[in-house]
């Protein structure tokens, strides 16, 4: 009986142990989860004040083609292509234009106002029209037509018509740039035959695999790219535009003026250069 309690009571004695090394590993997490916030914080405000001092963040004025959407349809707003337009360049940094021009019977010829758009590399048509498929392309050529008619057969709730919307904006762009379906996952690219299918797609952007290509598209065609640098940077390469603060007019000044001691270069007989 004795040696019953004596086991009973270690067994408390242990599992009380554990109880507390899991409650101290427990608070330990937590502090090394809130030193991890508050590391991220000092090294995004030491980037933050870095850029500062460089004088901000300049954009390159364009150069080059653009990879143009061109609506011309009434039934999906200008705002919301513009929307998505917008997220392609999180990681293809390409010179996107989203235009619009009426919208009538002839698709063929609407394809070749949209083509014939100034500075134009590349084209996503967005039309509602009742013969096409979704999605027409020649990615060699370097456009897509995508047919939002249809999307929304089955009454779909305003979330999932709106997502449906978002990749198959991104799956005709794509394929305006190069980049066919793919097996790979997630990818937007994923072969979508139904609707159903195509809600089943998770991931509503193209993948890195697709996103190379489309780059290497883009590079053909001419498709400028978008820059952005620090001021200093800019000055330094000699594409800043002009000072609007303190700052930048200190950087502008210090980069544009001569050197004390200019290099000088001398013929070096024994090399003969």
């Amino acid at each position: 009986m004795t040696s019953r309690i004596i086991c009973l009571a270690t067994g408390l004695v242990v599992a009380s142990a554990f109880a507390n090394d899991g409650a101290t590993n427990a608070t330990k997490r937590v502090l090394t989860e809130e030193q991890r916030a508050e590391r991220r914080a000092m090294m995004a405000a030491k980037r933050k004040a870095k850029i500062e001092a460089a004088g901000g963040l300049v954009r390159k004025p364009p150069q080059g083609n653009y990879a143009r959407i061109v609506s011309a349809q009434d039934k999906v707003p200008l705002e919301f292509i513009d929307e998505i337009a917008r997220q392609f360049n999180t990681g293809l940094f390409m010179q996107i234009k989203v235009s619009s021009i009426p919208a009538y019977k002839d698709i063929w010829d609407m394809l070749k106002r949209a083509r014939e758009l100034p500075e134009t590399g590349l084209v996503t048509l967005v039309v509602e029209d009742d013969k096409l498929p979704r999605i027409l392309s020649a990615m060699e050529d370097g456009w897509a037509i995508l047919n939002v008619k249809g999307l929304d057969d089955d009454l779909p709730p305003k979330d999932v018509y709106e997502n449906r919307l978002r990749k198959e904006i991104n799956r005709a762009f794509a394929q305006s740039a190069g980049a066919g379906l793919s097996l790979n996952k997630p990818c937007v690219m994923e072969p979508a035959f139904t609707l159903r299918e195509l809600d089943a797609i998770q991931f509503p952007v193209v993948s890195p695999e697709a996103m190379s290509k489309i780059q290497d598209v883009g590079t053909r065609k001419n498709i400028g790219r978008i820059i952005i640098k620090t001021y200093k940077t800019a000055c330094k390469e000699g594409w800043a535009p002009p000072p609007t603060n303190d700052v930048q007019r200190a950087i502008w000044d210090e980069t544009r003026q001569l050197p004390a001691t200019p290099l000088k270069i001398e013929f070096d007989p024994a090399k003969g250069k």
